[in-house]
């Protein structure tokens, strides 16, 4: 009677281990700090637009040419239409240096001297092989005239 009870008792713990919830991972984009400098020009990253396959908190994984996985389990802390100009945003103050440079909508927005508009047309990863982001862009004046 006793050997039974302990084989019960292991099967619960058993049990009980494959229903735990696995552990969820959290992930932001990165981006370089922005310089302390004398703005001579503002300039505005956004509105941003992301593929609707991508635009969920989940990572999207290509898996093969005409098939994607959902890891549930691995998201973005934030959302990509917002995390992405930020870090665009970053990058250009670095590199502009005598910038103002604010994504939209937290910043400036159309009052900027420039604005930065960004239609990601494909955002994919391939586990273990390599990410991929194409975009097309444009950069207008206040007054909407496209500069590049």
């Amino acid at each position: 009677m006793r050997k039974s009870t302990v084989i019960a008792a292991s099967l619960a713990l058993c049990a009980l281990a494959g229903c735990s919830t696995p552990k969820e991972h959290f992930y932001v984009l990165s981006a370089p700090e922005q310089p302390a400098a004398k703005a001579l020009y503002s300039v505005s990253v956004g509105p941003v637009s992301v593929p609707e396959t991508v635009d969920r908190p989940q990572f999207v994984l290509r898996t093969a040419s005409n098939q994607v996985t959902i890891a549930e389990q691995t998201r973005w802390a934030g959302s990509l239409k917002s995390e992405i100009p930020r870090v665009i945003a970053a990058n250009l103050a670095q590199a502009l240096g005598d910038a103002y440079v604010s994504a939209y909508p937290q910043g400036i927005g159309s009052d900027a001297d420039y604005v930065v508009v960004v239609d990601i047309q494909r955002f994919e990863s391939a586990p273990g092989d390599a990410a991929v982001i194409e975009a097309l862009w444009s950069v207008r004046t206040a007054k909407g005239k496209d500069r590049a």
